[in-house]
């Protein structure tokens, strides 16, 4: 299987993802975030725990990089932001199984931002108005189209941070 982050276009993504991480984590220097394997495909991009002796796990976290402005997102497409509903339930699923969040760091080159939203609790209960349906969308990064199921996440209040430029 050739994954995203072998391609030059899945190389910058994840730059960005990386960038948006950090303002996320400058914003809130008592967490810090470890990855998970990039050569690999996971369920969650990484895990967000307390940074102090004996810390704690806080969040899942779905970081995506979407090359679209913040207007468009909240204007063109009312602040719902789509993802697989596959990535949805499995996040949602390990976050409840380690009793923490799921939260997604959406991250907007054009905009310099990462909006950074908590998608389920604790308990596994949904906190923002998601909405799921079938719609042909991108298959990956790189391009291609797949017909699948998806979530709409309203994203109207996630929390914003000012990422770096390239």
């Amino acid at each position: 299987m050739k994954l995203d982050v072998n391609t030059p276009l899945g190389q910058d993504a994840i730059k960005w993802a990386r960038r948006g991480a950090n303002a996320f984590l400058e914003a809130n220097p008592h967490l810090r975030l470890v990855e998970t394997d990039q050569n690999k495909p996971a369920d969650v991009d990484g895990i967000i725990y307390t940074a102090k002796e004996g810390g704690s796990i806080k969040a899942v976290v779905e970081l995506k990089t979407r090359y679209m402005t913040l207007a468009k997102l909240m204007e063109e497409y009312e602040g719902m932001w789509l993802l697989n509903n596959s990535k949805l339930e499995r996040g949602v699923a390990l976050a409840l199984s380690l009793q923490c969040s799921f939260l997604v760091l959406l991250v907007l080159p054009p905009s310099k931002l990462v909006l950074a939203q908590e998608v389920s609790d604790d308990k596994g209960d949904l906190i923002p108005k998601v909405k799921t349906g079938m719609a042909t969308t991108r298959a990956t990064t790189n391009g291609g189209t797949v017909h699948r199921k998806v979530a709409y996440i309203d994203m109207t209040k996630a929390k914003q941070y000012k990422t770096k430029s390239l």
